[in-house]
């Protein structure tokens, strides 16, 4: 049974609906198609965890529970470029991508050189205070976890709502961006004891769109003075005054896909 505010009752159990949609690079060609991208995939259904940690360790309600309300992100492409050591003359090794993708594929990387992989976007919005975080994804196995450190960061997705995007740094000594299609770059664990249950809606409205919330809320930070930044309480308030909630549910149960 569902109730107006995103909640269902399962068996006793509270359950948080959280609508998620991919962000799709690219408003004109080239692209990263939609049929590439995987749904976000629950870390209980990827590890095994008597397998995994063994049998008496598996029985740590805490362990465990940490599994089911985390969950993966995979890469819907191949990536694979050489940053050299000075990180002034990164080499592709994707010859048969258009240059044109692969700028847009990996937002270049800020003084600090913490890059975002902008073509592994998604979007999570819940109608009850939710916060999520993007996390390393510290049980994967790979050439991307092995050379980078993915960083972390909260926020209430009942509250906001902007593209999170696996950011990242090098580790030290470390050049090497290698992706395979498929490889987990990033965990985003739901801060919650209640079950989660996502449900896919079509965002292409939210990023086509210049009046959208989604485009909104990415412009607050635009007009201010160069030295003033938004704290995310004060991104909160604004989302709250402008009624955003309401307006971006009616978008999302008009394009449920689920």
């Amino acid at each position: 049974m569902y109730s107006d505010t995103g909640l269902q009752q399962d068996g006793g159990n509270m359950t948080k609906i959280v609508y998620w949609a991919p962000i799709i690079l690219g408003q004109n060609w080239p692209l990263v198609s939609e049929l590439k991208h995987y749904e976000p995939e629950r870390l209980i259904k990827r590890i095994n965890p008597i397998e995994f940690f063994g049998a008496a360790s598996a029985r740590c309600p805490a362990m465990v529970d940490e599994l089911k309300n985390t969950f993966a992100i995979r890469s819907p492409l191949d990536l694979h470029i050489d940053y050299g050591k000075d990180f002034t003359n990164p080499i592709c090794y994707n010859k048969t991508y258009n240059p044109e993708l692969l700028s847009q594929a990996i937002n270049p990387p800020n003084e600090h050189r913490v890059f975002q992989l902008s073509y592994a976007g998604v979007v999570f919005f819940c109608e009850e205070s939710l916060t999520i975080t993007q996390l390393h994804p510290y049980y994967e196995e790979n050439s991307y976890t092995d050379n980078v450190m993915v960083v972390s960061a909260s926020m209430d997705i009942s509250s906001w709502i902007r593209p999170v995007q696996p950011g990242f740094k090098f580790r030290s000594n470390k050049h090497l961006l290698n992706i395979k299609e498929g490889d987990v770059v990033g965990y985003y664990k739901f801060n919650t004891t209640d079950n989660i249950v996502l449900k896919r809606f079509d965002a292409k409205g939210l990023y086509n769109d210049s009046s959208s919330v989604l485009q909104n809320c990415l412009a607050l930070k635009e007009w201010k003075p160069v030295t003033h930044t938004y704290s995310l309480k004060a991104c909160y308030e604004a989302f709250t005054r402008a009624r955003y909630q309401k307006k971006l549910m009616k978008y999302i149960n008009e394009n449920l896909l689920d």
